[in-house]
Order: structure tokens, then C-alpha cells, then sequence
């Protein structure tokens, strides 16, 4: 990806498909395969695949919106001058106002209300929220943190495959493979010697 570059945004598989795809932002970068990362971390850790099961592309963005709230999303929109499609506000207005359904007096599938998408009654769902069975395992906190780091709605603020990489998620991983290629090393100055 170059910076700057207009890319098309029919790109990705629709359940992994990142917010900047879904609401049009053609200036994407690698951050778009993060998100995907992230899609597939939340079905692994809520044994829900995929995660986010959208019938089309509005319909995924609205799914989007409603487990992660309006809070952080009208922004987003604002910063990547993006105005929503009538399709796309009436899907992030159908969840909306089912999760507020006492909240909100009027909903229709035309349009947001004006209240979900104004006063962000639509607030980020908790993660444990998603235990698809009392036998799920309860995913780890670290597992939790970097779920937060991956599903992020501004690309710019999605951690890199770097950052991801560096998490203490994946400190049992680092310190095997650490071991694994120490031995390897150890083994093959062993026969080097042998062999001398």
C-alpha cells in the first residue's frame, strides 16, 4: 500500500471486512488485515464464526456498530469525510435500536434516529457479553486487551501486525519458539563439532 493512494474498497471477504472498507474510505493500508486478525481472534474466543455475520455490506457494518457502539464511529466517519449511505445508517439504526429498544420511542429501517446516532446511546457491548455457552472457556485477559488493540474502528489507531506481535498475548508462543531454535542451535554446533 502507498500512502495516499486511492484503492477500491470492494476488497475482503464481507465478515472480515474492516470499517473503512464498509463505509467507503478507498485510503486504506495493511491495517484493513488487523481488523481481519481481529475478526478471526473474537470467533476463536467467543467460538462464534465469524464473528461479525453480515447478509450484505450494510447489514455487517450495522453488526459492527451494535457490538462496538456509536462512540468512537460517528468520528471516525467525520475524520475520514465520510457522509453514511441511507442503506448504511438504516442498518446501524435497526441494531441500534433493538440493543436501546426501551430506550428509543421511534426506529425505522429508513433511517438512524437521530438520538442513537447523536447521543451515542449505542454503547460498546463487553466482551464477556459474547460467552456463547456457560462451557466457553472465559478467554484470557491478555486475550481480552489485544481484541481491544485489533477491533478498532479508526485504522490509524488499529494496532500494526508488529504491535500485535509484541503483545504478552503471545509471550508462551515467543518463549517456545525461543527454546525450539535454541535447541536447534545447541544440536547443530553439536554435529558441527562431531564433524570436525
Amino acid at each position: 500500500y502507498l500512502p495516499g493512494k486511492e484503492y477500491n474498497v470492494r476488497v475482503s471477504s464481507r465478515h472480515y471486512k474492516s470499517p473503512e472498507l464498509l463505509i467507503g474510505f478507498a485510503f486504506y493500508d495493511y491495517a484493513i488485515d488487523m481488523w481481519s486478525v481481529g475478526c478471526i481472534l473474537a470467533g476463536l474466543l467467543f467460538r462464534t464464526e465469524p464473528f461479525f455475520r453480515g447478509k450484505d455490506n450494510e447489514d455487517q457494518l450495522g453488526k459492527i456498530v451494535s457490538v462496538l457502539g456509536t462512540r468512537d464511529f460517528l468520528p471516525y466517519c467525520r475524520k475520514c469525510n465520510i457522509r453514511l449511505t441511507s442503506k448504511s445508517s438504516a442498518a446501524i439504526g435497526k441494531y441500534c435500536s433493538r440493543a436501546q429498544a426501551s430506550s428509543s420511542s421511534s426506529s425505522s429501517d429508513e433511517e438512524v434516529p437521530t438520538s442513537l446516532m447523536n447521543n451515542d446511546i449505542s454503547r460498546r457491548k463487553t466482551w464477556l457479553s459474547f460467552l456463547s455457552s456457560p462451557a466457553t472457556p472465559v478467554p484470557s485477559v491478555e486475550a481480552l486487551d489485544l481484541l481491544d488493540k485489533l477491533l478498532v474502528y479508526d485504522h490509524e489507531q488499529r494496532w500494526t501486525a508488529r504491535e500485535a506481535l509484541g503483545h504478552s498475548f503471545f509471550d508462551d508462543v515467543r518463549e517456545r519458539v525461543l527454546h525450539e531454535v535454541q535447541e536447534r542451535i545447541e544440536f547443530e554446533a553439536k554435529n558441527r563439532d562431531r564433524s570436525c
